[in-house]
This record gives C-alpha cells, sequence and structure tokens, in this order.
C-alpha cells in the first residue's frame, strides 16, 4: 500500500512539474503570431498596401502621429499622402532583422527589430536602409493590433 501511495504521490508531483514547466511556453505561438503580424507590417510597405496598413493598426489611434523624417503626422493623413503621392515617390525592400518579443501582459507586447534593406527614388536613385524600430501589439477580440511605432530618428547605413 505505501509503494502505491508513492507511486501516485510521485505522478502527481511529475505531472504537476511538467505543467508548470509547459506553462511559459505557451507564449511561444503568441511570440511567433506577433512577429508574423510585424513582417505583415513590413509587407505593407514593401508591396504598398495601403489598406492593409489601415487593418493592422487598432481603431482607435487613427489620430495617434507616426515621426516621418523630420515631421510627425497622423496615421490617417500618412496613409492618405501614401495613397494620393504613391509612398512619396519611393519604393522599399525591406525586412526585419533581429526580432525581438517582450510581453506587456496578457494582451499587450512589444516587437524591437531593426529594418534592413533598400529605398528607392523613381529617379532610380537608391540607398541602404537600416533603422531600428518597435510595434507596440495590443490584442482586441483576439486579434493583434498595433497601438504604437517607434522608429530611430535617423536611419544608418547598413552593412
Amino acid at each position: 500500500m505505501s509503494r502505491l501511495l508513492c507511486v501516485l504521490i510521485f505522478l502527481f508531483f511529475c505531472s504537476a512539474t511538467l505543467v508548470g514547466q509547459t506553462r511559459g511556453s505557451s507564449t511561444a505561438p503568441v511570440s511567433d503570431t506577433l512577429i508574423a503580424r510585424a513582417h505583415e507590417w513590413v509587407d505593407t510597405w514593401n508591396y504598398k498596401d495601403v489598406e492593409r496598413m489601415r487593418q493592422l493598426h487598432a481603431d482607435d489611434v487613427s489620430i495617434q502621429r507616426y515621426g516621418i523624417g523630420d515631421e510627425f503626422i497622423t496615421i490617417e493623413k500618412l496613409l492618405k499622402e501614401i495613397r494620393e503621392q504613391n509612398f512619396w515617390k519611393l519604393s522599399w525592400s525591406i525586412k526585419i532583422v533581429q526580432p525581438h518579443v517582450r510581453m506587456l501582459g496578457a494582451d499587450a507586447a512589444l516587437v524591437a527589430f531593426r529594418l534592413q534593406g533598400k529605398e528607392t527614388h523613381s529617379d532610380g536613385r537608391s540607398r541602404i536602409y537600416s533603422a531600428a524600430y518597435s510595434l507596440v501589439f495590443q490584442r482586441y477580440r483576439s486579434e493583434w493590433k498595433i497601438v504604437h511605432v517607434h522608429s530611430g530618428s535617423n536611419p544608418i547605413a547598413g552593412p
């Protein structure tokens, strides 16, 4: 009887330990989802997909300001200018490098990364583009939306 009791206690202890260890790993799929969402945000710039860019942002941030060059404009104004001016006669071929996810709670997270690639003007001139970025996400009804974008103020030459 004591052997059976020892086995039961051992099994209970092992299963409780395994549950405790795997509980933290439940953030791995969330991290993957957030990194995929950040890649999707970058793709909206590469493919000039203004409508998808708007969908990636939370509805209540339409008056939030983006820092573009030396000025700050609202997301709605940015999207309008992108639509009307064809991305300021620029195109990008950029990608995310070294993404890191930090969970800020159950429904909030920050994804920090570098963007690297090339920015090309309509006249054919191009330059290497490399800058630090972070996106703050909040979960709304099981969907992760961007609530804040931060970029390094001066893009630097890449490798």
